[in-house]
């Protein structure tokens, strides 16, 4: 049945509609009722929508209309055997090339809403792509190394201390001596050394390995060679291999560095390799790039502990090396000592696949509603093009036609935001890179490769489809309204307005979603950075020594820490109190002991064990901390008085149960038999957070750096003056002791804004 339309009193219509009968007539019967609807279903269009805009071109674009009818009549009436109108063959790409060049300029017309589409979709895949470059880089992508996935570390378990991650040298030796069914089995023991010479000296971290370390990573130096078995002994010649970095910094890439001697805080080595620029070291091992590395056994600073990495053989699993160490018998089994063994990729990853994890859901929530808000926007901008396609529709398309119009249309946008989110990717990558630098392992390896552009297209493709569905499902239901209704304007089904509806629904939905959160993660990061340390870091830095070879006794120890403190104290500007400590607070080191408390029964399985640290008289000052009972060192703790020391309450309310601490007496060892001095304690001190601000209370105690020197302290003052001021003083302190230690400052703010940028990331 012909729709009834309401048609304006216009002459040139009516002689229009009077020519679309005439025109009919030529057209064979049985198609004759349905050519006349479609003919005035399209012109009906074209006559009301360009009255919507003024009604100035309504006779000429009726004549084109007319003009348009002529080649279909002339068709017909040579074809009467034909049911229906011709279709000119075109092909797929022809066609695709059509809807591209209708759309941009369909776009062209519309640089606004263009522009919101693009942008919106850039903010969704470019978040997205950015935390999956990290994800990839991170986690999925496997560790440089030939078959990462048989790389373990070795640790140890010792009953009262738990799993240990480094030993020391006399058990890895052991161990390697025996079948482990570990091949290559390899120590690695990293170091701030000294590298001196032409120029001031560096501070360089260096590592001595033994001689299968490059074979286990599968690295080939690119100039000289790397270990022999026969340098791994002690006494023998002293060889080193140089990073790429440092070689091309220190010696600007010289051929002849070969043979070469270096001195590492004042001993000599040859230079007898360089490493290629792409070899990564293990981040559980250093945490970092090393520039030097050297056979471990030809220097072994006093009390060293090394980490321990294995290959595992083939065909033998985790926990069957395991059972076969544990089953070696031994010193080591003798003392109770087991091993422990934990995938490389496990111990460098640690508790950041998790964060990670997170952080790659919400980004997939923003794209979610990325895509939401860019169908609701094709939602609106398909009403107001809802007469077009019906216009289309009467000239012949089907619905399938105007669907993949609409679906390239929205390809060429997601393509688009794709393309740009390419761009903030890129700088998006290096600003996660710079901004958590040393929070997230392996972030050196993050790059822009294929995996990375195939996600990207992946994601503009499914992004596509997504809204792109939302427009064609309406239009669907609206074209049919647009032919048979009698206003000018637009229309929306029920339909329609109902799916607009839940696009915004999800899109709150969502939003809140991250908003919640994202709130909660603020308010635990705030309630973190807030967290009392223990000790006041306002003005307080401190400067890491370690002592080269020379200082092996401990008088010249305690001469040398004595002479820098000296100097300190009367060349800081601005000094308020200095001090020596071994471990201070957040420098990640920790010393512990076991020890026997006299009077103390410790119930079964009770760690009768202490956390120490060497400081002088003046260090609780320096740091800040507070004295709850008794007293601090002074100089008549030295060498020769009473062996005393101080706890903290923590280790007070442990081992005195009634808070009477002072008096109380202990020994380092595993019984009252064991060797060296009972220790009374003279004073208790607030606790401190000593490794990180998430820690609770752990018991820790001090003893006095005159009775108990080190070679390995930090020097720690409290001055008004400006960080560099500081640094600068302290550096020349220690150079007017020694010329070829160079020491590294650091503030305690900075390192206690370090501990915690992981939950920062």
């Amino acid at each position: 049945m012909t729709p009834q339309y309401e048609w304006p009193r216009s002459a040139h219509v009516s002689a229009t509609r009077w020519f679309v009968r005439l025109a009919a007539r030529l057209v064979p019967a049985r198609d004759r009722a349905r050519v006349v609807e479609e003919w005035e279903a399209e012109l009906w269009v074209l006559v009301t929508s360009n009255r919507a805009r003024g009604g100035s071109n309504t006779v000429r674009r009726t004549l084109a209309f007319c003009r348009g009818i002529v080649p279909y009549v002339l068709w017909a009436s040579r074809h009467p055997s034909k049911t229906s109108q011709p279709r000119r063959k075109s092909h797929g790409m022809n066609t695709l090339a059509q809807d591209i060049r209708y759309g941009a300029r369909s776009f062209a017309r519309n640089p606004t809403f263009t522009a919101a589409v693009i942008l919106t979709l850039a903010l969704g895949i470019g978040a997205s792509t950015t935390v999956f470059s990290v994800v990839n880089g991170v986690l999925l992508r496997p560790l440089p190394y030939p078959d990462p996935d048989r790389v373990v570390m070795v640790g140890l378990t010792i009953p009262g201390f738990g799993d240990m991650n480094a030993m020391p040298p006399g058990v890895f030796e052991e161990w390697r001596l025996n079948d482990t069914a570990l091949n290559p089995m390899v120590a690695f023991s990293w170091w701030t050394l000294d590298l001196t010479g032409d120029g001031q000296p560096d501070r360089v971290a260096a590592a001595g390995v033994s001689a299968g370390f490059f074979p286990l990573l599968g690295v080939t130096p690119i100039l000289g060679r790397g270990f022999l078995p026969e340098e791994d002994e002690p006494n023998t010649a002293r060889v080193a291999v140089l990073s790429h970095r440092l070689w091309r910094t220190r010696w600007g890439g010289a051929a002849d560095i070969l043979g070469q001697t270096v001195s590492l805080s004042g001993e000599p080595f040859t230079v007898i390799g360089v490493l290629p620029p792409d070899f990564h070291y293990p981040e559980a091992l250093s945490g970092g790039n090393i520039d030097i590395l050297y056979p471990y056994r030809q220097h072994i600073p006093t009390g060293d502990m090394i980490q321990v990495l294995g290959r595992l053989e083939d065909g033998v699993s985790i926990d069957e090396a395991q059972q076969t160490m544990n089953a070696m018998g031994g010193q080591t089994a003798a003392r109770g000592i087991g091993s422990s063994l934990t995938p490389l990729e496990a111990r460098t990853l640690g508790n950041v696949a998790p964060t990670l994890k997170l952080l790659f859901g919400a980004v997939g929530f923003l794209l979610l509603i990325a895509c939401a808000n860019v169908a609701n926007l094709l939602l609106a901008r398909s009403t107001d093009r809802q007469r077009e396609m019906a216009l289309r529709t009467a000239l012949g398309a089907g619905r399938g036609r105007i669907a993949r119009q609409l679906f390239t249309e929205s390809m060429m946008l997601a393509l688009a935001g794709g393309a740009v989110g390419v761009l903030l990717t890129t700088g998006g990558v290096r600003a996660l890179v710079a901004f958590t630098s040393g929070s997230i392992p392996r972030l050196a390896e993050v790059t822009m490769d294929t995996s990375v552009m195939t996600f990207v297209f992946v994601v503009a493709v499914v992004t596509g489809i997504l809204f792109g569905l939302a427009p064609v499902v309406q239009l669907a239901a609206d074209i049919q309204g647009g032919l048979r209704s009698g206003s000018t304007g637009t229309t929306t089904t029920k339909g329609g307005r109902r799916l607009r509806a839940s696009f915004v629904v999800a899109q709150m939905a969502l939003a809140l979603m991250l908003l919640v959160g994202a709130g909660l993660l603020i308010q635990s990061f705030v309630r973190l950075s807030n967290v009392d340390p223990g000790f006041d870091s306002e003005n307080v830095a401190f400067a890491s020594i370690i002592l080269p070879p020379g200082y092996e006794s401990r008088e010249q120890q305690q001469a040398f820490f004595s002479s820098v403190l000296e100097r300190v104290e009367s060349s800081v500007p601005g000094l308020e109190a200095a001090g020596l400590a071994t471990n201070p607070p957040m420098s990640g080191d920790s010393w512990r002991s076991r020890i026997v408390v006299d009077g103390f029964m410790p119930p079964p399985d009770f760690p009768m064990t202490m956390d120490y640290s060497h400081v002088s008289a003046d260090y609780f000052k320096a740091i800040g901390m507070e004295l709850v009972a008794g007293r601090g060192f002074t100089a008549r703790d030295r060498a020769g008085a009473e062996s005393v020391i101080v706890v903290n309450e923590s280790f007070a309310r442990q081992f005195w149960p009634d808070g009477n601490a002072i008096g109380g007496r202990l020994k380092r060892g595993r019984s009252a038999d064991s060797p060296g001095p009972w220790y009374t304690v003279i004073g208790v001190v607030n606790d401190v957070k000593q490794h990180g601000l998430a820690e609770t209370g752990i018991p820790e105690t001090y003893l006095s750096f005159r009775q108990v020197p080190s070679d390995q302290m930090s020097v720690v003052v409290r001055s008004t003056a400006g960080f560099a001021a500081v640094a600068g003083a302290l550096q020349r302190a220690v150079w007017d002791v020694d010329p070829n230690i160079r020491t590294d400052v650091n503030s305690m703010e900075g390192r206690i804004a370090g501990t915690f940028a992981a939950p920062r990331f």
